[in-house]
């Protein structure tokens, strides 16, 4: 938190003190995020390398 004495004895927070600690929060949530999400492309990507792709089904596009 940065602080500015403004007078001789007082000082002014720029932040508030609350605000820091949901800074902070909301960066943890972020990060946890962002790694969920490339471990759920992980899985995805070894689940789709054991798929037997001779099982798929072939679509024919209709034209509408």
């Amino acid at each position: 938190m940065i602080r500015i004495a403004s007078s001789p004895g007082r000082e002014v927070s720029i932040m508030p003190e609350g605000l820091t600690f949901l800074l902070i929060f909301i960066a943890i949530v972020v990060a946890y995020t962002i790694a969920k999400v490339v471990s759920y492309m992980r899985q995805s990507e070894r689940q789709w390398k054991e798929v037997d792709k001779s099982k798929l089904k072939v679509w024919d596009d209709e034209d509408d």
